[in-house]
């Protein structure tokens, strides 16, 4: 992550990073961020919670941490009156897409590319 918009995260009210730690090392954490939709007329007007990254280290996985950190995201997420929580997840981490499924989580939009050679 770049280090000035690391910095501005956790200088802001508009977002918050949770971690977990087991000793002095960092095995789980969430980055979250506020967000408004854009002031157009092709956008309703909504305040939503984003999640900019979700990750527990794999020998920690399985045991409610991720669960955990996604309850803190949802609680966090009331308490700024957001309407939703949202994130973007590759089509490729089919762990993580169940776990968000589990998590009670639907598509919302598809984003889609294609190489240029």
């Amino acid at each position: 992550m770049d280090p000035s918009y690391f910095e501005k995260l956790i200088k802001s009210d508009e977002g918050v990073i949770y971690i977990i730690e087991d000793g002095d090392e960092i095995i789980g954490f969430t980055i979250l961020r506020i967000n408004e939709t854009p002031d157009r007329t092709t956008a309703v007007k909504r305040k939503y919670l984003f999640m900019e990254d979700l990750g527990v280290r794999k020998e920690y996985r399985g045991k409610g941490l991720g669960k955990w950190l996604y309850q803190k995201a949802i609680e966090f997420a009331r308490e700024n009156e957001a309407t939703s929580l949202e994130l973007g997840v590759w089509e490729f981490n089919e762990e993580a897409i169940k776990f968000y499924k589990s998590m009670g989580m639907k598509n919302q939009a598809r984003k889609m590319g294609i190489q240029i050679d």
